[in-house]
């Protein structure tokens, strides 16, 4: 009960169960178990990182534990982990226990992996209450073998991680045994007693396997479709009982996110709907009916072999004179028998009947013949049932996307809503029943055929010339073999069809999705229009009048303080940039659907008398291509041509505004004019206020119909772009598209190599010039219908640099992350792969000793970017002061010059919140290490940036004989730093990273390439295979290129990895870049790259500060660096030099001796 009530307040939950026998063991692993959910790993984690940031944990591996039961969401868990790791920068490692095969004992595995672990992390409610047995059974069984663990249960402040189980939809193929017994109609048998017992088991065997096909194939189809269809309705109608629950909201604004969310949450269960159908259902289905045929198809063979050829009917001569056939050949052949048996003086005759032949024509290729026909009808009612469901989804969905709309609405219009999803609902009921019908009405066909086939088997014995009647079928025995094939493809051919056309339900959907998300973004950006111009306009117009309305009543003059307020809030509207940068929210949208999708359409019902639809011709549409044209070159284009316009509207409005307060501001003068005759002056004043009050509502009125026109001229332009968007219109398209390039077969849609490699390099040529008007839609259309070359630019030559330094990304994906880790530069630093820089240690420990016996200062260390400071800093504090604690003094991402910002990182360091943490530095009774990373981003190159370096100063004088501080900083920035701002008798030495030398960087690499458990392969060689002096030769190409840089290196070995199998790679040697490029850049940008090699990383309000211009100048200067490739957003808002051209541009800039 007291958890439940902690639970219930929302606190953190860490109970520890404390192992008296082995105590923490040896301090040496931490695991912590996942559930997959919820926020108790980040609330771990955390607490693991507290405790190994004391000295006695410090070395204590990390391991992160999930039992997993869903093999495919391996790659989905490594991918959350990583992403989590890399945000909390905490190395751990990540343990997957595959149980979907034995299916252990949860306790069982805990306590098998986690027998030797020094601390066990698990969430709380795993050990909740089970049936039977009471809590804490559970919990003394799962701790009971385990070293030291603590239970935690995690508020809700941390940061949740999962992710959402996937629709699964049970099969249903459960069919009846009572079954078989249906459907029975009576059949007469034979009069002729040698026959009967023939018959009897015919009508047994065949009859048997008939039920038994007709209940697998069409029963087990028809219960598994019947059972998705009832799952659809059982969600429809749950969406349709939170209508009311949301319209009794009464916050306006909280409705219409209510709104929102039934609508996603409504869209997302669809895709899982239709993603289960066509990845589970469907071909649980169609694996179904090939069996069921292929099982068919065996037991008529084998109930035919059974039947013997030939049985001998007896027919008096009577009976043979009292037969009239239709045909001259049957009455002849009886008159034949007539005579023969006449003249031997018999009164009966025998005459063969071919039963077998009988049966293999009726009761298979007839047979057959009517199955294929019912197959055929059974696909089309299977289209059918997929379209009227498509059309019924996307109904309910346009009503979801109407009650988005409730701020406009209102609550009758709700009411209407739900009336129209209830009719969809019950609609959707009626499809159902009606498929439940038609493929019931097929079974039963195929019932009537078999009997009436048996039927016809007992007639033809009763007929003496039946062997003449089987005659003419002899041909088609022959020319239906094929039949059998055909069945047999059936299933694959129904199973492809009807995920191709899924996919047209799949195409529409998204369409309608994107649509209802594009304009939910607009409409957010019209809302930001409103909110705009009701706080800058109307607003302004309300307080004026409510200004004057006072001064009329009062007798008072207006406010002039309040008056020059409201001219100067002059604010300039510009929702034209903010809308290119809305589009580019669109664009991302853009690009998360697929390039293109194969379907086949309703068209499909045009086919419904052929006898094969498998015949029937894929379409394959290039989706995104043409989304990126409807919303880059029309949607895009009249929106901007609509906000600039209402930009303009608007700041025409608020200069009539100023004018108006202008106005306003000459009756104060009035006020103060003496008039002889008061009543004409009290006459002239009500007129001036009348005249101000009339210009205030034909100024509501304009800014009103403003909005308005805007409002309607945004839906136009949606329905504009968005009409196209059917399969009609985008034939038309596409169509289009073949019209501007004849030469290109568009529809069907196949892709030619050579056309592609076209299209690619010529959005690589038009890019740096229409990137800022025009989308990549608009790129592609132009380039399908102007074949003229342009002139290469300098920022394709850029990027094309990037191209080649940078690591491909489909090996990148194939390479294992934990050996790309290795070489990333956040796994840990420790001894065992530390290379070189022994003379900076051996600096660092003479220091450290003169530290110890009584000199004040700091250790500073140096070096290019890249050049291992940091890796340099742990490892002195390792190797020389292993006890000691340390406290890590980060900059924020973006970087500060403000004292205030670093007394707060500093007491975030110190974990203490009290105001002055001076007195907790002096009262620390053991000395610390303090080591202050990137000295260069608490530091800018303006008047204002160097506080937090004389307070870094002041730190070290008051508390360096105490406590050790090592200082990391640039050697760029440094140079600088210390020639305006810091006295050299602050530090006890100068460490600076030098170059590795090229057997150095051989050790480095290849010490992470062994831990990595990878084999390389060089110019056909493994790594084994090649001499001494082919590795030297590679390494000291490495030094070459990037002059002994660790970091850099270590970044382009991974670059250089042309192909991943296996526990193999395949290397190229790195060449030395054509810097061309860079070498032509003007000495206006390299100013500004100095800048980003001086700081490290910038924000925008930074490159302001620094270069002394407005913020949106500063964005220009970001916008155009980022397009060019220069520099990438390493955070958001925040800056770097990309890291690939990074160690060139420095390059130049030394050779240019700007550094």
């Amino acid at each position: 009960q007291t958890l439940k009530n902690l639970s219930k307040l929302d606190f953190n939950l860490a109970l520890l169960h404390f192992n008296e026998s082995k105590g923490f063991g040896n301090k040496n692993l931490i695991d912590i178990w996942w559930s997959g959910k919820g926020q108790e790993l980040t609330f771990a984690l955390t607490l693991s990182k507290f405790i190994t940031s004391n000295p006695l944990w410090r070395s204590a591996r990390i391991r992160i534990l999930y039992i997993n039961y869903k093999v495919h969401l391996s790659e989905r868990i490594h991918a959350i982990i990583n992403q989590l790791l890399e945000n909390h920068r905490i190395a751990a490692e990540l343990k997957i226990i595959n149980n979907f095969v034995d299916n252990l004992d949860e306790t069982m595995i805990i306590q098998t992996e986690s027998a030797k672990t020094d601390l066990c992390f698990i969430e709380l409610y795993k050990a909740k209450k089970q049936t039977g047995i009471p809590a804490f059974e559970i919990i003394e069984k799962k701790l009971s073998a385990l070293g030291s663990c603590m239970l935690i249960k995690a508020s809700s402040d941390f940061e949740s991680i999962g992710f959402d189980e996937e629709l699964v939809i049970p099969p249903a193929l459960s069919v009846p045994s009572t079954k078989l017994q249906a459907k029975t109609i009576e059949i007469s048998n034979p009069s002729r007693p040698e026959a009967v017992s023939y018959f009897e088991t015919i009508k047994a065997d065949f009859g048997k396997s008939h039920l038994e096909f007709n209940s697998t194939a069409f029963d087990v189809s028809l219960n598994t479709i019947e059972s998705f269809l009832e799952n659809i309705i059982l969600f429809q109608k749950r969406f349709i009982n939170t209508l009311p629950t949301v319209k009794s909201i009464s916050s306006t604004e909280l409705k219409h996110k209510a709104f929102i969310k039934v609508h996603n949450d409504f869209t997302l269960q669809v895709q899982r709907s239709q993603k289960a159908l066509k990845e589970q259902l469907l071909p649980q289905i169609a694996d179904n009916i090939a069996k069921s045929i292929e099982d068919y198809i065996g037991q008529l063979n084998a109930n035919l072999n059974k039947v013997p050829d030939k049985i001998f009917i007896t027919f008096s001569l009577k009976e043979l004179k009292a037969v009239t056939p239709n045909t001259h050949k049957a009455k002849a052949y009886l008159k034949r028998k007539y005579r023969k048996a006449s003249l031997y003086g018999k009164k009966n005759t025998s005459i063969p009947f071919r039963l077998r032949h009988s049966c293999r024509l009726l009761l298979l290729n007839r047979r057959f013949k009517t199955i294929q026909d019912v197959l055929n009808i059974f696909e089309i009612v299977s289209f059918q049932m997929l379209s009227n469901l498509r059309n019924n989804l996307i109904n309910f969905n346009q009503l979801l996307e109407k009650a988005e709309n409730i701020n406009q609405n209102g609550a009758s219009s709700i009411e209407s809503i739900e009336k129209e999803a209830i009719e969809l609902a019950t609609m959707l009921e009626a499809l159902k029943q009606s498929t439940v019908d038609r493929i019931n009405k097929l079974s039963e066909r195929l019932d009537a055929d078999f009997f009436v086939n048996l039927q016809k088997i007992s007639n033809l014995i009763e007929k003496p010339h039946s062997s003449l009647l089987l005659a003419p079928y002899s041909k088609a025995l022959k020319t239906d073999e094929s039949i059998n094939e055909e069945l047999s493809a059936f299933a694959s051919d129904w199973l492809k069809n009807m995920q191709l056309f899924m996919e047209k339900n799949k195409l529409e959907f998204i369409l309608v999705t994107l649509k209802a998300r594009i304009k939910a973004r607009i409409k957010k950006q019209l809302l930001q229009v409103k909110s705009k111009t009701n706080e800058h306009l109307f607003q302004r117009l309300d307080a004026i009048n409510k200004e004057i309305q006072h001064s009329i009543e009062t007798q008072e003059p207006l406010s002039e303080k309040l008056l020059r307020l409201l001219l100067d809030d002059n604010y300039e509207f510009d929702f034209k940039t903010e809308a290119q940068i809305a589009f580019e929210d669109i664009q991302h949208l853009v690009e998360h659907i697929p390039e293109e999708i194969t379907i086949i359409d309703d068209s499909i019902f045009s086919y419904s008398n052929q006898t094969n639809l498998s015949a029937i011709a894929p379409q394959t549409i290039p989706i995104r291509k043409i989304a990126r044209y409807q919303v880059g070159a029309i949607l895009f284009s009249q929106v901007i041509m609509h906000f600039d316009t209402s930009d303009k509207e608007l700041n025409d409005a608020s200069s009539a505004i100023s004018d108006i307060i202008r106005l306003c501001l000459t009756t104060i003068d009035s006020h103060d004019n003496s008039f002889d005759n008061k009543e004409i002056e009290k006459q002239r004043q009500e007129l001036l206020y009348s005249n101000i009050q009339n210009r205030i509502g034909e100024e509501t009125n304009q800014i009103n119909n403003i909005l308005n026109s805007t409002d309607s001229n945004i839906d136009d332009a949606i329905k504009t772009a968005y009409d196209p968007l059917s399969l009609a219109g985008i034939k038309h398209i596409v169509s289009f598209f073949a019209a501007k390039n004849p030469s290109i077969r568009i529809w069907p849609f196949k892709w030619p190599a050579s056309w592609l490699n076209s299209l690619k390099h010529g959005i690589n040529q038009t890019l740096v010039r229409l990137l800022y008007t025009r989308s990549e839609g608009i790129i592609w259309i132009k380039k399908l219908s102007d074949k003229e070359e342009n002139k290469i630019t300098f920022s394709q030559d850029v990027h094309q640099l990037i191209e080649e330094l940078s690591p491909s990304a489909p090996v990148l994906k194939d390479t294992p992350f934990y050996y790309q880790n290795l070489f990333s530069g956040h796994s840990p630093v420790n001894t065992d792969m530390w290379v070189g820089m022994e003379t900076q240690i051996n600096q660092a420990r003479l220091a450290i000793k003169r530290f110890q016996n009584g000199y004040s200062g700091a250790i500073l260390i140096t070096g290019p970017r890249n050049s291992g400071k940091s890796g340099l800093s742990k490892i002195i504090c390792q190797k020389i002061l292993p006890n000691w604690e340390i406290i890590r003094i980060k900059p924020p991402k973006e970087g500060s010059s403000s004292t205030k910002v670093f007394h707060q990182f500093i007491k975030q360091s110190l974990n203490f919140n009290e105001a002055d943490f001076d007195i907790y530095l002096a009262s620390l009774a053991s000395p610390r290490i303090i080591i202050i990373n990137d000295l260069e981003l608490w530091w800018a190159r303006n008047n204002n940036g160097h506080h937090v370096l004389k307070e870094i100063i002041r730190l070290i004088d008051k508390y360096g004989g105490k406590h050790l501080f090592i200082i990391n900083s640039g050697t760029s920035a440094w140079n600088f730093i210390s020639k305006m701002h810091w006295p050299e008798s602050s530090f006890l030495a100068h460490l600076k990273c030098q170059p590795l030398d090229a057997r150095e960087l051989r050790d480095l690499v290849m010490l992470r390439h062994k831990a990595g458990g990878l084999t390389f392969y060089l110019n056909s060689k493994t790594e084994k295979q090649l001499s001494q002096w082919e590795m030297a030769r590679l390494f000291n190409r490495y030094f070459t290129v990037f002059k002994g840089n660790p970091g850099y290196t270590l970044q382009a070995w991974i670059a250089n990895i042309q192909h991943q199998e296996a526990k193999n790679i395949i290397i190229r040697t790195p060449s030395v870049p054509y810097l061309k490029p860079l070498e032509n850049l003007n000495t206006d940008t390299l100013n500004l790259l100095v800048q980003f090699v001086l700081h490290r990383r910038i924000s925008i309000p930074g490159l302001a500060s620094i270069m002394g211009v407005e913020l949106s100048q500063s964005v220009a200067i970001l916008n155009g660096l980022h397009r060019m490739g220069l520099i990438h957003e390493k955070f958001q808002a925040v800056y770097a030099l990309n890291p690939y051209l990074e160690p060139f541009i420095i390059q130049i800039l030394e050779e240019r001796e700007m550094l």
